[in-house]
């Protein structure tokens, strides 16, 4: 006697009853509940704490998980190459392939460094064919949009391409080797042609400056974009200079800053964006072979829209520099906003000093998301 099964994609199976009566059957949608199983690797550098929040954070941001069970993310394994998080949110079954998948596409381009190798090796393996991968982007846009549509932008639209194309390349056959001298070669020729008023030397003398990651990290426009910008400091011989740039489409602001590497540069940086009231949702730090620092943060205001607010920009900008020379010391004003806030009456608290324009409705505007790519050193968080 046999059975006669029709699988999801229309054929047909026939299965003897012996092997029914005894093997193992599994119903997958038997229960109202599922709970979904993912591993995350990060790099043994990363600061496992951040990483755990991060992942939390991302999937409580889906309205389709479940808070009862709770989510579970835990380090369940010290691989050779990786720490390994297991990340397992809870559903509704209905939702499962549809979160599953959602979840999966999301981590990688939202929280995985694009221009690392085994990011894309990692993805293409769990997505298998480039039919599949074809309908997932489709799937997890439309599901990004229809589920939280303040959420999406064209930043995030365009990190999702970006996973797409190179996931892609490697499914069709392609080696994902984005930090070979072959490719920065090809994205220098690139730059060469638009930089024409520049002559053979000084563009020699400014692409050996930095270090072949440096090449594949950005885009060519952010390439044309920083160029212009240190060679303008080189010519007035500026200790540093901070450029922003407005991109309404992704909705994101870039500010990018060049000036002299020294210690705790970052923290001085980062709390002057914050105390600006912006959001840093990445960040991309390189450190050239002379000793110079070029330093770009994605930006967004507290409510994670485009920062375009002419004033507030200025004011970013002010900022930037006061921290730079000096004149403004991020910790101890983060400090003291925070002891106004505790001793405030109970009013809709104004978090801000008698002799600074910087000023925040809530401690909640000070926002700073980790997500940092260093020199030759890739963190994923």
């Amino acid at each position: 006697f046999t059975s006669q099964m029709k699988t999801g994609d229309n054929r047909e199976i026939t299965v003897p009853n012996s092997q029914i009566y005894g093997g193992v059957i599994i119903n997958a949608s038997a229960k109202q509940t599922r709970r979904i199983d993912l591993v995350i690797g990060v790099g043994y550098s990363d600061d496992l704490q951040k990483v755990e929040q991060l992942l939390l954070e991302c999937i409580t941001d889906d309205q389709r998980i479940l808070t009862t069970p709770e989510p579970t993310v835990a380090v369940a394994e010290l691989a050779d190459n990786s720490v390994n998080f297991i990340v397992r949110p809870w559903v509704n079954t209905a939702d499962y392939w549809l979160v599953r998948w959602h979840l999966l596409m999301t981590l990688s381009a939202f929280k995985r460094d694009l221009s690392d190798p085994k990011t894309i090796s990692d993805f293409a393996v769990q997505v298998q064919s480039p039919e599949r991968l074809r309908q997932l982007l489709v799937l997890t846009v439309v599901d990004i949009r229809a589920v939280g549509p303040k959420v999406w932008n064209g930043w995030k639209g365009q990190l999702l391409r970006d996973l797409y194309t190179r996931t892609e390349e490697y499914l069709l056959g392609g080696q994902v080797q984005y930090e070979n001298k072959h490719h920065a070669d090809g994205i220098k020729a690139e730059l060469r042609t638009i930089l024409k008023e520049w002559s053979d030397e000084k563009f020699e003398n400014y692409t050996a400056r930095f270090h072949n990651t440096h090449w594949q990290a950005v885009s060519l426009e952010d390439h044309k974009r920083n160029a212009v910008m240190i060679d303008t400091a080189d010519k007035d011989n500026n200790e540093f200079i901070v450029n922003i740039h407005t991109d309404e489409f992704k909705g994101i602001s870039e500010v990018s800053i060049y000036t002299k590497d020294r210690s705790g540069l970052f923290s001085y940086l980062t709390g002057a964006i914050a105390l600006s009231g912006a959001s840093i949702q990445d960040a991309r730090i390189f450190t050239t072979k002379d000793g110079m620092v070029l330093d770009t943060f994605i930006i967004q205001n507290a409510e994670g829209e485009v920062l375009k607010d002419k004033e507030k920009l200025v004011k970013l900008k002010q900022n930037i520099k006061n921290s730079l020379t000096g004149k403004l010391k991020p910790r101890a004003s983060v400090k003291q906003f925070i002891e106004l806030a505790v001793n405030m009456p109970e009013q809709e608290p104004q978090v801000g000093r008698a002799d600074s324009s910087i000023c925040f409705k809530s401690l909640s505007d000070i926002v700073i998301s980790p997500a940092l790519i260093i020199g030759e050193t890739r963190s994923i968080f």
